[in-house]
């Protein structure tokens, strides 16, 4: 089981600790160095470049927990999702995006997303995200 939860997380480092009867492993995410994400500060924005190819419902709570423990350590009051190297999403990674945006807005903060391809736009329509994420904003 902790093979599986190390190679569901994608991760380099990653602190896998057993703790239940059953045998389900559990995450200590506080070790954690993301394989799918590189973050850039420059002054007043921080840049999270995605680097994988899928955002889905496999990994998606892993980087939401990752990206908002960069929010707690940085200053920036504009984060810019960059997912040039994003081909393909599911549903899951559009309620990643919702919760985002609802954090920062409540931050008084601004989320960009940029870099999205046809076919990622093409979800995120279907979805009737778009507005609500102000794709065309950024």
């Amino acid at each position: 089981m902790k093979n599986l939860l190390e190679s569901a997380c994608f991760m380099n480092t990653v602190d896998v600790h057993d703790r239940s009867a059953d045998g389900i492993g559990a995450l200590n995410c506080d070790k954690m160095k993301m394989d799918y994400i590189k973050p850039e500060i420059s002054g007043n924005e921080m840049r999270l470049r995605f680097l994988t190819g899928e955002l889905v419902f496999t990994t998606t709570s892993f980087i939401l927990e990752f990206i908002e423990k960069m929010l707690q350590s940085t200053r920036a009051d504009r984060i810019v999702l960059d997912l040039s190297s994003v081909v393909q999403i599911d549903s899951s990674a559009a309620g990643m995006f919702i919760a985002l945006k609802n954090k920062m807005k409540k931050s008084n903060k601004t989320l960009v997303i940029k870099g999205l391809s046809d076919g990622v736009r093409r979800i995120l329509h279907y979805l009737d995200v778009e507005d609500f994420l102000e794709l065309d904003a950024a």
